[in-house]
């Protein structure tokens, strides 16, 4: 039996640490919180993962909603005074105890290293950022193919694409040429 896989995604440090949503580029926190969303919810969608993106919150109680478009995500805004590390923390050990594989995607040192004792995997934010912004599996293809057409069409000088030599003698006509192709009777 597979074991499912459940990913860890802290909020605010990933989303702080990809280029384009930092404070120093004039991203507001709120918006940075909702583009990272947005791209989970495209990169994840139609995946068996349980993905959980953790924000520090300011709340009464620990909230947890799921994520719109997200079979199996959901965000977490912690209770006043926890911090987000501590829930990542205590979801993974919840997950070990289930016999799920987790993955922690954070840059934040101290959380790796008490994840790992729950048998936690890690990713960075660089490594979380190139996931997300990844072509799915068919755009890829298609982009390959595309790339593959460009190169043989511009290959040549007469604008033929290149062809493969024959197979076979090359000093032997070809069957049709030898009159062996069609039957006279």
């Amino acid at each position: 039996m597979m074991q499912t896989l459940t990913i860890l995604i802290d909020g605010y440090n990933v989303s702080r640490n990809m280029p384009g949503s930092r404070l120093e580029d004039g991203v507001a926190l709120a918006t940075a919180r909702e583009n990272l969303l947005a791209m989970v919810r495209q990169r994840f969608r139609g995946t068996p993962y349980h993905v959980a993106v953790i924000f520090d919150g300011d709340g009464e109680r620990e909230v947890c909603e799921p994520i719109k478009g997200l079979h199996g995500g959901r965000r977490i805004f912690t209770q006043r005074g926890t911090s987000a590390d501590a829930v990542i923390v205590r979801l993974t050990a919840e997950a070990d105890d289930e016999g799920c594989q987790v993955v922690v995607c954070t840059n934040d040192l101290e959380v790796r290293q008490k994840s790992t004792l729950h048998g936690a995997s890690h990713a960075s934010v660089a490594e979380m950022t190139q996931t997300l912004k990844a072509p799915d599996k068919y755009t890829a293809k298609r982009l390959r193919h595309v790339s593959y057409m460009r190169r043989e069409w511009e290959g040549d000088e007469d604008g033929e694409p290149r062809t493969h030599p024959r197979k076979g003698n090359p000093r032997r006509a070809p069957k049709k040429q030898r009159g062996r192709g069609e039957r006279s009777w």
